[in-house]
């Protein structure tokens, strides 16, 4: 792998840690990185089809019933029928695994604001813009982007202002 300028370097340098990070908090849970990214979905979103689910982590039907057949197994999430279309099924979270995430968000945060003693307010609102406006760019051109218009050669590139 080539080295890049040092920015890209240390923003995926940081992606790779929270891979790791993720994977490795998974594995203490007895999941899968996807069923901890689905634990965290079920946390931010509440309840979901399982359709909506799988289009949530991108995945199929099939892989999704895997991941749910997991997280059931370690007790972190039930699925039952939804309340007005008897044939779709929902998702949800259990006490357990409310905790589960709440655990690994919990270490995550603290990892975080050890990293980021050393900065003064401004330079952590400076930070949080710079990792806001990342996250959006590259997610430009992707199925989750809230505009995903290809940039000027067809290539994907900063939205025009």
């Amino acid at each position: 792998m080539t080295e890049g300028p040092p920015l890209a370097d240390a923003v995926r340098g940081l992606v790779l840690a929270t891979e790791r990070f993720r994977a490795d908090r998974s594995r203490r849970h007895g999941l899968t990185p996807t069923a901890m990214t689905a634990l965290a979905q079920l946390h931010l979103s509440g309840p979901l089809p399982v359709g909506e689910l799988a289009r949530h982590l991108d995945i199929g039907a099939a892989a999704a019933t895997e991941v749910i057949d997991k997280l059931e197994h370690v007790g972190a999430a039930t699925r039952s029928r939804h309340p007005r279309d008897r044939r779709k099924l929902v998702v949800s979270l259990t006490e357990h695994g409310n905790w589960v995430i709440a655990d690994v968000y919990d270490q995550f945060t603290t990892r975080i604001a050890w990293a980021a003693e050393g900065l003064d307010a401004e330079s952590r609102e400076r930070f949080t813009r710079f990792a806001t406006a990342a996250r959006e760019h590259l997610l430009l051109g992707t199925d989750t982007s809230a505009s995903s218009r290809p940039g000027p050669g067809g290539t994907e590139g900063p939205p025009s202002h």
